[in-house]
């Protein structure tokens, strides 16, 4: 395992059917999602609301700022559950913790130890089941299959903290989950396709490749007070349903600037539809493959549409009550923002249903926020299952819906190495 699941920013938010079933195929059962998985996720992840007593401290004015923001924009507030340890939080404030949390150091890390995250929750339990190993610092680079009976062999470097490679070892399984993130198995799966070591796969893996529609900005010089640090891990999502080309939302995240530079701007994640989708594609001069994603800066929809979006935003917050110098929105791609601020990278088969190949592979990639589970092998090489959905799609060609709890059971592997997870 690598560490990407650790890079997050611990916001849990639950999307609106109506956003989720724009983008998603009708064989994704969302009452189901919302009844079941999500409860039981969150559960996992022992999610909560920012308390209130946490919200009133000085660190924490700027959630309380973004309020007023929101009601001047004329928008109401949406409230979420974040994976963090409260208690933890209020450690930090009372001195007796490392300032994490308490000062917006969410997404790279938070040596309080307040985060919630799968070392903490997922890997916890599963390594308490006695059924699992953890062998962390283990970056796969070949998968094929198993010679002898059917199977796979995994073959990883296994890193030092600086990156270095140590040593390389093998693992052998008879079943095989990749967990790398959207791009890293995607990666991993066209590079064994186009290497010969896994031929059988699906030619239309690398397609439809898409950025969820991510923007990131920066209002610069707000007029409201966010504090001389900005507590996390951030506040409050706004949804716009009022524009005439497509829904927008908007997020207040904490902004990790030190004291007292918390005042000079605040960091929104902005989140459009759009039909745009690249490619990951294998480089023969390189023998790996890259992401390819022809849309400029500027041209592109989730530019465009988000843009208009937080331009429209910064008139009514701002412009319109005389400080046009004030929450002024910086989102160029030079800096890695605007549509280059992809949190959420997210891959999915050209046909709709998120197999692997019609043969073996899972038939759906749930949208969750950071991992995506993807199985690349069957009970045996080319062996046809007999759940294969694409087999059983309706007159119109559409995918039938059925229960998630079909969709995702899974037979228990002896061994489940997983690639090395990175974040783009």
């Amino acid at each position: 395992m690598g560490g990407g699941s650790l890079v997050v920013g611990s916001f849990t938010p639950v999307p609106r059917r109506q956003d989720f079933e724009h983008i998603f195929p009708a064989a994704a059962n969302y009452p189901e999602l919302l009844s079941v998985y999500y409860p039981r996720a969150k559960k996992a992840l022992g999610v909560s609301p920012l308390p209130a007593d946490i919200l009133r401290h000085p660190n924490y004015v700027g959630p309380r700022s973004w309020l007023n923001v929101i009601a001047r924009y004329g928008a109401s507030p949406h409230f979420f559950d974040f994976a963090i340890d409260w208690d933890i939080v209020r450690a930090e404030i009372a001195g007796r913790k490392r300032p994490s949390v308490i000062v917006g150091e969410l997404s790279y890390g938070v040596n309080s130890g307040a985060k919630k995250s799968t070392d903490r929750t997922y890997l916890a339990a599963a390594e308490r089941s006695g059924n699992v190993t953890i062998k962390p610092m283990h970056e796969v680079f070949d998968i094929r299959p198993r010679a002898r009976r059917a199977g796979f062999v995994v073959t990883a470097r296994v890193r030092d903290e600086q990156g270095r490679t140590i040593r390389t070892v093998t693992a052998e399984a008879d079943h095989l989950f990749l967990a790398a993130g959207s791009f890293h198995t995607t990666r991993m799966l066209v590079e064994a396709r186009a290497k010969g070591t896994l031929p059988q796969l699906s030619p239309h893996i690398g397609n439809g490749f898409g950025t969820n529609g991510d923007f990131l900005t920066i209002r610069t010089n707000p007029s409201d007070d966010f504090g001389l640090v900005q507590g996390g891990p951030g506040y409050a999502r706004i949804y716009e349903d009022r524009l005439s080309e497509t829904p927008m939302s908007m997020v207040y995240q904490a902004t990790p600037l030190p004291a007292p530079l918390g005042k000079a701007g605040t960091t929104h994640l902005v989140q459009t539809h759009t039909d745009e989708r690249g490619t990951v594609d294998f480089d023969h001069a390189s023998r790996t493959a890259k992401l390819n994603y022809p849309y400029p800066e500027g041209s592109n929809d989730v530019d465009r549409q988000a843009a208009a979006f937080v331009g429209k935003f910064h008139q009514r917050t701002e412009a319109r009550y005389g400080r046009p110098a004030n929450g002024v929105p910086i989102y160029t791609r030079a800096v890695g923002f605007g549509s280059a601020g992809t949190y959420h990278g997210l891959g999915w088969r050209r046909d709709g249903t998120g197999g692997v190949d019609g043969r073996c592979g899972p038939r759906l990639r749930q949208p969750l926020r950071r991992r995506r589970l993807v199985r690349a092998g069957c009970r045996r090489t080319g062996e046809s299952r007999p759940d294969d959905h694409r087999a059983r799609r309706t007159d119109d060609g559409s995918v039938p819906r059925r229960p998630l709890s079909a969709v995702l059971r899974q037979p228990r592997p002896r061994v489940m190495p997983a690639a090395r997870a990175r974040v783009l």
